[in-house]
């Protein structure tokens, strides 16, 4: 199996979820999904969780995407915690956060990127069909480089795979 084929169910996962409108399912997937990959390659990306999540983020996510001013990698990874942890989306703003809070937007009149200031917090929105489709394009990337990356090669086997009742398999 290549690093496609044991991410590829993550990819079309989060996208049918988003097409079937189940929103939340697919905003687990994106924010973990930098998590997966850095962890495929800690020599690079570093031991800490954050720290290796913030490096992945970094070279593939935020500059590809035009969140240089936006949104850092801390501010990515500390929305992670509070979203898979405990459900919020609150950014903890001390250490340099950008904004205090991002809200994610669906529905045909959504809006991508844009910073509200509400009483004392910045708000950051992204509509999330849109930023579950920039983590998609950003996995594909760090795939296409992974190719000859031997750290890579010897840990994705290590991915998690579902395994069909239905048909054939060997455990």
């Amino acid at each position: 199996m290549t690093l496609q084929e044991k991410l590829d169910p993550f990819l079309k996962d989060m996208q049918s979820c988003i097409e079937k409108g189940q929103y939340y399912a697919a905003l687990t997937v994106a924010l973990t999904l930098p998590d997966i990959c850095a962890s495929l390659d800690k020599n690079s990306f570093g031991n800490p969780p954050g720290e290796r999540y913030e490096k992945w983020m970094n070279q593939y996510f935020i500059h590809q995407n035009d969140y240089d001013q936006l949104l850092n990698p801390k501010d990515f990874y500390k929305l992670r915690c509070a979203y898979i942890h405990a459900g919020t989306d609150n950014i903890p703003t001390h250490n340099k956060s950008i904004a205090a809070r991002v809200r994610f937007t669906y529905g045909s009149n959504a809006f991508h990127k844009i910073s509200i200031q509400y009483s004392t917090e910045n708000i950051f929105v992204l509509y999330l069909p849109f930023f579950c489709q920039e983590m998609c394009e950003s996995v594909k990337v760090f795939i296409n480089d992974s190719n000859d990356n031997q750290n890579i090669t010897k840990n994705y086997e290590k991915i998690t795979t579902l395994l069909n009742t239905d048909d054939s398999f060997t455990i």
